[in-house]
């Protein structure tokens, strides 16, 4: 399991890497390190009390006083992803994770069906609500509400509701997730929308 970094108040899932797959997940990070080139500092955005992060593959706009960690070490999909960059919520546990992969040719239903699959078997009491429609910026997507459990040492503490969003754009896969604790995710959910709203494609 890939644990998230002391200074986050967020346990992380439970997932089932194999050694192939984290293979692929430090290979595919290494490459993002070196394909880096020179940093790119936030701008403001134009939705106010917002900065706007220009990434590799994506550019978003997120809320100026929560915390921006690029590069994060947690991946909350399924299937196998590079984590791009997460916002916190200082001491919350709340949380955005936008991924990336390279599927290649494949509809996205099928791809959606395929992470379903996988979050069943890698996410630690994992409870389907619902999926549908929807949009991530301004190119079709699928989401899947679901439910699980907080984890410390072992011991289940509490449930986490996640919302994830799967787009596919030019043989790239975007993962949106957003997790926070179940008392917290309707509070923070119209925030978590504005960014939804923001999210931009390189290239597109």
């Amino acid at each position: 399991m890939l644990a998230v970094p002391p200074t986050h108040f967020f346990q992380s899932i439970e997932m089932a890497y194999t050694d192939t797959e984290l293979r692929h997940f430090n290979e595919a990070e290494a490459f993002r390190i070196f394909d880096l080139g020179k940093s790119i500092h936030d701008s403001p955005s134009s939705i106010s009390g917002f900065d706007k992060y220009e990434g590799i593959q994506v550019q978003v706009s997120f809320p100026r006083n929560w915390t921006k960690e690029t590069l994060p070490l947690v991946r909350y999909t399924g299937l196998q992803s590079v984590p791009e960059v997460a916002f916190y919520v200082p001491n919350q546990n709340v949380e955005v994770t936008i991924s990336t992969d390279k599927p290649g040719n494949v509809p996205l239903s099928t791809y959606f069906l395929q992470e379903i699959d996988s979050l069943q078997d890698a996410v630690s009491g994992y409870l389907f609500i619902k999926s549908d429609e929807s949009y991530l910026g301004n190119l079709p997507a699928k989401r899947v509400l679901y439910t699980s459990d907080m984890t410390e040492g072992g011991t289940i503490y509490g449930r986490m509701k996640t919302m994830e969003l799967v787009s596919i754009n030019r043989g790239v896969s975007y993962f949106f997730v957003y997790r926070a604790d179940e008392s917290n995710f309707s509070t923070y959910l119209p925030v978590v929308q504005e960014i939804i709203n923001s999210f931009g494609f390189k290239g597109v």
